[in-house]
């Protein structure tokens, strides 16, 4: 199985999205090593990185609406679709006791997670740098029209 591990080619220098991409990668790490483990860690393991990943979509989720994307754009469509696979995977592991479709999620993901970085996510942090979105600061948040504006470019 290929691995993948956090290097700065992963870095997009918008701190709260490399912190989150950092551990999104260290939970995938971890159920690699679930899967070869063979000691009961593979069904928290996999919990673990559905966690995680709950919530880093959502959080990217909201820094998009708040800065005015569309609702339904190819960006939140693809996070929807990787959390459905996940929880089609962890169903199948905990109703069949399926290892293998785990093992194949997590090669998926390893293959899948740069490109989306690289693409989506950078994009995204592109345009929070634009507009002068700080996710951490609502205050900060762009007025209005830069927000309709930001609509468009999302589309």
């Amino acid at each position: 199985m290929s691995t993948l591990a956090w290097s700065e080619s992963l870095a997009l220098h918008q701190p709260q999205m490399d912190a989150t991409h950092h551990e999104f990668v260290d939970l995938l790490l971890g159920l690699e090593a679930a899967l070869d483990a063979d000691d009961g860690s593979l069904d928290p393991a996999l919990d673990a990185v559905i966690e995680h990943t709950e919530a880093h979509f959502a959080q990217e989720e909201h820094w998009m609406l708040g800065m005015g994307f569309a609702p339904q754009n190819c960006h939140s469509y693809q996070h929807a679709q990787v959390l459905k696979a996940m929880h089609e995977v962890q169903d199948r592991l905990r109703h069949d006791a399926d290892v293998a479709i785990v093992r194949q999620l997590a090669e998926e993901l390893v293959e899948w997670f740069p490109a989306h970085s690289r693409s989506m996510d950078a994009s995204l942090a592109q345009c929070m740098a634009s507009m002068g979105y700080v996710p951490a600061d609502p205050a900060l948040a762009p007025p209005p029209q830069r927000l309709q504006q930001a609509a468009v470019y999302a589309s």
